[in-house]
């Protein structure tokens, strides 16, 4: 570990954007606010199973924390709007519940092995709407929070994942803290808190990718940690403080989660110079992110058209010992299962589209045909995707065909990788496949032209507005409608911290 005197020390030079001078300890935060995760309702007849690939759903009757959830009142750019009633206290409250799903954005910083755009991105939009930040500073928090996030994650190295932790919210809350504490202005000694306060929130284990049944575990991880960073932001801002070298010092995150693998020198290294925003991995398809190479190869090596099941003999893939040792279930029972399954993805790059995110369905997994594909596929340790991982995500095919014909491929990053990265238009398009779940084509273009017109808006709200419904609840407590409009609506608004409570 580093000497104490500099513990802590790498963190300050983020607070640098902030225009507050040290020591001044004045609350920074505007309108409170709620952070959480929610997905759209499903459809009449529509299961909670069938969305869990789009993240956390909620419906009416549904019990949130100690709320019951009766109606949906409105729905925004980074929040949905419900009646509840408070089962405590028999109240009837107005809840928001900030927008999270695993599929937005799905990225990756490849060799930390952390997911920063689920945590990252709601943590800052919840935080920059509060206080009606501009769009500069909305970016600059989310340059901020990613690049802690990947440094964080690169110096805990890999141990915290072969030990079965998440390490996307292990680390999570710390890159969320740092996002959320910028775009508050907070001084440099309250971001030191916040990020050491976040550190105690971290948690998450890995058994939804156990083969057994993930259910929605993971779509809850990101939410908290984005929750949970933004929290921690808000209590240093009042002045809850924290200890400054959680991250690095003796018990700090990486002793603790990262062990033997530790190496606390990374947090330094090269900073200033080396930003995480550079080397961001975008997926191309929707499953596990040691899986797309072997997937981008099927594809290839099938030609334009899926095969038909009895037309392919055997498939072979080399990865690494880990991907061998946790990704080689051939008969996944749920959606998670199947986006953690060599066998499975293998088998859908060959006879299906594996872009499509709902080929990840019950309905599709439980084929019969697809299911005895996947029994034909075959896992080994590949000695040179073992040396490369966790720099390298590649594999190595080899595609028997029924007629006996042997066709092989290799490739060490697949596309997406900061050695192959995607281009804007492959960024857009994927986009507007996701959104077209839950928006209109036309809502999703005005989404995307708000988000590249973010820079130059003197508010988020501003932003926001070209994203958010109709509904009044919604856009008010997006703080974007005078409250004289609905004077006479006389129901309470659930907000944080506890003590800050209003009626509408």
């Amino acid at each position: 570990m580093p000497d104490d005197s500099n513990r802590g020390g790498w963190l300050r030079g983020l607070a640098a954007g902030s225009s507050r001078k040290a020591g001044d300890t004045s609350p920074r935060f505007g309108k409170p606010l709620e952070v959480a995760v929610d997905e759209k309702p499903p459809a009449a007849g529509q299961s909670m199973q069938g969305r869990a690939s789009r993240g956390l759903s909620f419906r009416p009757g549904q019990l949130f924390h100690h709320f019951r959830l009766q109606q949906q009142l409105g729905r925004g750019a980074t929040a949905t709007v419900f009646r509840a009633v408070d089962e405590r206290t028999n109240s009837v409250v107005a809840l928001k519940l900030l927008s999270l799903t695993d599929d937005w954005p799905d990225d990756l910083l490849d060799e930390a092995i952390v997911h920063p755009g689920a945590i990252i991105v709601p943590a800052a939009l919840a935080a920059a709407e509060s206080v009606d930040a501009p769009g500069s500073r909305l970016l600059t928090g989310i340059i901020a929070g990613y690049e802690v996030l990947n440094r964080v994650g690169l110096a805990a190295g890999v141990e915290p994942a072969h030990r079965g932790f998440h390490k996307t919210t292990v680390i999570g809350p710390v890159g969320a803290a740092v996002a959320a504490g910028v775009i508050l202005e907070l001084s440099t000694e309250q971001l030191m808190s916040a990020t050491g306060l976040a550190c105690s929130t971290s948690s998450g284990i890995k058994s939804f990718a156990a083969g057994t049944g993930g259910g929605m575990m993971k779509r809850m991880h990101a939410g908290r940690a984005a929750e949970s960073g933004v929290r921690m932001a808000q209590l240093a801002a009042r002045g809850f403080t924290g200890p400054p070298t959680a991250i690095d010092g003796k018990f700090g995150l990486l002793e603790v989660y990262g062990g033997k693998t530790a190496r606390p020198e990374l947090l330094t290294a090269n900073l200033g110079k080396d930003w995480a925003m550079t080397c961001v991995y975008v997926k191309v398809y929707s499953c596990c992110s040691w899986i797309q190479a072997a997937v981008q190869q099927l594809v290839a090596l099938r030609g334009p058209q899926p095969l038909k099941p009895d037309d392919i003999r055997q498939v072979r893939i080399g990865v690494s010992s880990y991907a061998a040792k946790n990704n080689g279930e051939p008969a996944p029972v749920d959606i998670m299962g199947a986006q953690y399954s060599f066998p499975y993805c293998a088998a859908l790059a060959l006879v299906g589209d594996p872009t499509d995110p709902g080929m990840y369905l019950e309905k599709d997994i439980g084929d019969p045909d697809r299911r005895a594909l996947a029994r034909r596929v075959e896992l080994y340790v590949d000695e040179q995707m073992e040396a490369a991982y966790p720099k390298h995500y590649g594999s190595r095919i080899e595609l028997v065909l029924a007629s006996g014909e042997r066709r092989t491929s290799f490739v060490l990053d697949p596309h997406g990788m900061p050695g192959d990265p995607v281009t804007d238009k492959e960024r857009s398009e994927k986009f507007a496949r996701l959104a077209s779940y839950a928006k209109p084509a036309s809502r999703v273009d005005d989404i995307a032209r708000a988000v590249l017109n973010t820079a130059v808006e003197r508010e988020v709200t501003l932003i926001c507005l070209g994203l958010t419904g109709k509904n009044v609840f919604a856009r008010l407590l997006a703080g974007n409608v005078p409250v004289e409009l609905i004077k006479n609506t006389r129901i309470p608004v659930l907000l944080f911290p506890p003590d800050h409570k209003g009626t509408i």
